[in-house]
């Protein structure tokens, strides 16, 4: 089925398997078996990303940004970094570099003419699961951005480098 209520992070922790697990099964079984899911930096800009361009009003209280010059090599910035971290544990940490980037990629997205109209469709449903069985085996996916009367699917990437050979 369609669900518009799981949070992402309830969405990884189901048991389902996704097309992640998928890739790793065809690599091999031992593969998924050692994929422990570790969010890596790459992943939370990927996910603050897909944030702030898709459902931008739910940012600030997901994401907090480290501010910049928190030497943590001294007593006092471990002190600052410290009491940051604290006051900001219900929420993902980002650098002010992470922070520049999905910035960028955001604005990146609202100047391309096509993603611009895609991206504020007011029929696009954003961030959605489904659920399924598939000859018996369960599966996931989390789409990113739908607009049914057009038969539009999006699916929100970041990558280090864009160029065509590479991101294929």
């Amino acid at each position: 089925g369609i669900h518009h209520d799981i949070a992402e992070q309830d969405y990884h922790a189901r048991p389902e398997i996704s097309k992640h697990g998928l890739d790793l099964i065809a690599r091999s079984p031992m593969h998924f078996k050692a994929d422990v899911n570790e969010r890596t930096p790459a992943m939370m800009v990927g996910s603050a990303t897909h944030c702030r361009v898709l459902e931008p009003d739910l940012f600030n209280d997901q994401y907090a940004v480290l501010p910049e010059g928190i030497d943590r090599r001294t007593k006092a910035g471990k002190a600052t970094h410290a009491e940051f971290t604290a006051e900001n544990a219900d929420r993902d940490i980002l650098t002010a570099d992470q922070y520049h980037d999905i910035s960028m990629m955001q604005a990146a997205c609202n100047a391309h003419p096509a993603a611009h109209v895609l991206l504020n469709d007011r029929n696009a449903i954003r961030e959605f699961c489904v659920i399924a069985d598939n000859s018996g085996v369960r599966v996931r996916s989390r789409i990113d951005l739908a607009i049914e009367q057009l038969g539009i699917v999006v699916d929100l990437k970041t990558t280090k480098n864009a160029a065509a050979a590479s991101f294929a």
